[in-house]
């Protein structure tokens, strides 16, 4: 009798995430870190499922952490910890953590849209023209780029 790897516990952990059952998943990625401590994507998934189910977040956050360590240059590991630092409640970290991510893979979409739905748009800088409209969009990166939340134009 031959006892699973790391790498199917890991699999089969991921199959129960991605439908929902996360307790089951959580098992089975703990089950897969215990076989293979080095195993980065179960380290992160077990991280993310620990803090969904247990609402261990310290816990988490260094799992997560930890996987990062060992596999730098994969960003779903950055989304993973993004995603424990949402559930803590520590949106700053999380944004901070999806940053990284794009700097790792900037075409990454699930972390773009990750960024978009945690960074709300601010209004156009000229309300009453459309967002899309060429001197908004001048005007919202010249202020993007020198950090400028507000923008105060004199009145003639």
């Amino acid at each position: 009798m031959s006892y699973p790897s790391s790498q199917e516990l890991f699999e089969m952990g991921y199959f129960l995430y991605q439908r929902g059952q996360y307790g089951h998943a959580c098992l089975a990625f703990r089950k897969a870190v215990e076989a293979n401590p080095e195993h980065a994507m179960a380290l992160s998934y077990y991280g993310l499922t620990l803090a969904m189910t247990e609402k261990d977040y310290p816990r988490a956050i260094q799992l997560c952490e930890e996987a990062l360590q060992k596999a730098f240059y994969r960003p779903e590991l950055y989304l993973n910890l993004a995603k424990v630092y949402q559930r803590a409640r520590n949106l700053p970290k999380a944004l901070e953590t999806l940053r990284k991510g794009l700097r790792v893979d900037p075409r990454n979409r699930e972390i773009r849209d990750e960024l978009a739905r945690l960074q709300p748009r601010r209004q156009p800088v000229i309300r009453f023209l459309p967002r899309e409209h060429a001197l908004n969009r001048f005007l919202g990166q010249l202020m993007r780029r020198f950090q400028l939340r507000t923008l105060v134009l004199p009145i003639v």
